[in-house]
């Protein structure tokens, strides 16, 4: 009878360490994609490179999708991009170039709190920074519209992270 119980106790105990145990490490899904144009590229498939693919693959009737960002784009003490930001845009650039029907626009909003100097420029210089990158892909640039856009509120981490809207439309 002892023992039973011991064994027990242990079993219990060891599963109490496997509940209460914190794990830091983030699951990320990528895959190895072949675009219709023979080359291949490594993409995140909740990331915007990702659901961009998903969505001009996808055979249904839409038209368009607009797309948002998850991570901040852009350095906080400038208007650089990011490099992990940097290497999505680029993926994005590979997405369109083999996809010749596809175009793009990027609005890429700010947020200034009851600041009636502030303008644009700003914004429209970080949405013309992704333009570039995609310019340097190979993409024409009547498939790419890149504007800025001020919005009243509080700029937060979780506005910034949302900054760059992708609206995608293919044919």
């Amino acid at each position: 009878d002892t023992i039973k119980i011991d064994s027990v106790k242990s079993v219990l105990i060891d599963s109490a360490k496997v509940s209460t145990a914190t794990s830091d490490t983030v699951v990320v899904e990528m895959e190895e994609t072949n675009l219709p144009n023979g080359q291949k590229i490594t993409l995140e498939k909740d990331n915007l490179d990702g659901k961009m693919f998903a969505f001009l693959n996808d055979t249904t009737k839409n038209k368009s999708k607009v797309l948002v960002s998850r991570i901040p784009s852009f350095n906080t003490s400038n208007s650089s991009i990011s490099p992990e930001s940097s290497a999505l845009f680029a993926n994005i650039g590979s997405i369109m170039k083999a996809y010749p029907q596809s175009r793009l626009k990027i609005t890429v909003n700010e947020y200034a709190e009851n600041d009636s100097t502030r303008n644009q420029t700003s914004s429209n210089k970080k949405a013309f920074n992704i333009k570039r990158i995609l310019l340097n892909s190979g993409i024409q640039s009547f498939r790419i519209d890149a504007v800025g856009s001020l919005k009243p509120g509080l700029s937060s981490d979780a506005l910034k992270a949302k900054e760059v809207e992708l609206l995608i439309m293919k044919k």
